[in-house]
């Protein structure tokens, strides 16, 4: 308890510069068949990240944290193939393939109480998957579609200490139900099993220290989280319009979320008194469950200007776990995103994207790839974005397009 209180009595000065730059292109192909409906997509994906730096500095008085880190690059790209072809008189079959990997490298040194600590890291990660998908109807106005989807993914994280390698597979079913009463209303049925990767830093057992008394340790042994979506759409069909709406539910297994514990450290004591630190890590922990409404419309102003809105609501219920002592379960949330596009001229196409996320909870804390420290870590602020971007259209029927985005803005 003392050394709590004497924490409390330190003189606190905080200075934190960090800056961040993305590109990302994206080149496409596409090949249409001599059967109705059949079709090839090629397609890649790209985001360069260009170097960021980070400088953060505390002061605690009696001691300091001086973190200097420099990404200093993060490269990401990823090409999918995918083919469609009819079958019989009704059915279709689709096939597609996909590989992509990631890479970062990051250069961190950190001083603390005069000790200079070097923390380098690089980290890949490579995905491949294969999915097959069927579709037919039962009657002229019931349409069903069944599908699996075998993934598999490699990490690795490597640095002074530490090596972490990860290589798993999994399967992923879905399945979807239609009934389309006349050609403005169908109503949609869809089930679907996907997961969500732990980040390898995730699962680095390194201790990070976060401020004079509060670290982060990762979990080696961390499991993938699983996530069975549920979802039932009624969408409506106009000449110039389409409206979609969604209620959704979603049951999570192997739910990441965040734990924390106390180590007495006995190398760094304070004076007489043992330095405690209070390390913030992963598990996987119960499962919980998400429900929500979306809507989502798409309008033609004219022959070169349109629209799109989407904006959703939806409830995480996040009882017995760690951030249940921090905030009120369930908590709601939202987003709202309009995307604006013209075409000022033929085949090139211009487009505004506009994007609001209200606050929200993470299980694990913080967002992106890594988790953060404290108990409030577990909600993430309101956000806004802006994103620009082109594309031109190359080919005769528009096969091939070049597109460039800027994301971030303002």
């Amino acid at each position: 308890m003392y050394y709590k209180q004497l924490l409390s009595t330190l003189h606190t000065n905080n200075y934190s510069k960090s800056g961040f730059n993305a590109n990302t292109s994206n080149v496409s192909y596409k090949w249409k068949g001599k059967r109705k409906d059949e079709e090839l997509n090629i397609s890649n994906i790209t985001q360069f990240n260009f170097p960021v730096a980070n400088h953060s500095f505390t002061d605690y008085g009696t001691t300091f944290i001086d973190n200097d880190s420099k990404n200093i690059y993060e490269y990401n790209p990823f090409t999918e193939i995918t083919y469609a072809r009819p079958i019989l008189t009704e059915g279709m079959i689709e096939t597609g393939i996909a590989y992509g990997f990631y890479e970062m490298k990051n250069s961190n040194t950190r001083l603390t109480e005069n000790k200079a600590v070097n923390e380098d890291y690089e980290l890949s990660k490579s995905i491949k998957y294969w999915y097959g998908q069927f579709s037919n109807s039962l009657t002229k106005k019931i349409l069903y579609q069944i599908g699996v989807r075998a993934e598999q993914i490699s990490s690795s994280y490597r640095q002074i200490s530490n090596n972490i390698e990860m290589d798993s597979m999994f399967i992923y079913p879905s399945a979807s139900l239609s009934y389309k009463k006349n050609d403005t209303l169908t109503v949609t049925l869809n089930y679907s099993k996907r997961v969500n990767y732990p980040d390898i830093q995730m699962m680095s057992p390194n201790l990070i220290q976060g401020d004079f008394s509060n670290w982060t340790k990762g979990n080696p042994n961390l499991y993938p989280e699983f996530v069975h979506s549920f979802e039932l759409t009624i969408s409506h069909t106009y000449k110039n319009l389409t409206i979609n709406n969604t209620i959704y539910l979603r049951h999570n297994t192997n739910t990441i979320q965040r734990k924390q514990f106390v180590l007495t450290d006995t190398t760094e004591p304070i004076g007489s008194i043992l330095r405690e630190k209070f390390v913030t890590t992963v598990i996987n922990g119960k499962d919980n469950d998400a429900w929500g409404v979306e809507h989502f419309h798409n309008y033609n102003i004219s022959r070169k200007l349109k629209y799109s809105f989407n904006g959703s609501l939806f409830v995480t219920d996040f009882s017995d776990t760690l951030i249940s002592k921090y905030f009120t379960s369930p908590f709601i949330s939202g987003m709202s995103k309009l995307n604006i596009t013209y075409n000022p001229i033929k085949n090139l196409e211009s487009s505004v994207s506009l994007q609001y996320n209200s606050p929200s909870i993470s299980m694990k804390g913080g967002s992106g790839r890594s988790f953060s420290i404290g108990g409030s870590a577990g909600k993430i602020d309101q956000s806004y974005q802006t994103d620009i971007s082109m594309k031109k259209i190359f080919l005769k029927g528009g096969n091939a397009s070049v597109s460039v985005r800027m994301s971030d803005v303002f």
